[in-house]
């Protein structure tokens, strides 16, 4: 992972409760979250016609983890108990 995140010492991991959690913006080069369709198929989509979700961030635009037990918790935030508007960040 690279050195380039930020830290949230006020949210704990919902698995191992290790606080602070890391996240950083997207670094899959999506759109906030989203890939337009018409970036990859530009034959079939017209530019802003369809978007596809970002696995990576899991459509939120930014990446969060638990740097002591590697959960992923990007678009997971709120599932996991832990109310963070992840689109602030």
């Amino acid at each position: 992972m690279s050195d380039d995140y930020e830290i949230d010492d006020e949210l704990s991991c919902p698995k191992c409760q290790h606080s602070p959690l890391h996240y950083r913006d997207c670094t899959n080069f999506c759109d906030d979250g989203f890939f337009d369709e018409s970036e990859d198929d530009p034959i079939n989509f017209f530019p802003g016609e369809s978007e596809r979700r970002c696995d990576e961030c899991k459509g939120t635009g930014v990446e969060w983890w638990c740097p002591n037990c590697g959960e992923n918790l990007s678009g997971r935030l709120k599932e996991c108990g832990i109310d963070r508007d992840e689109d602030a960040e």
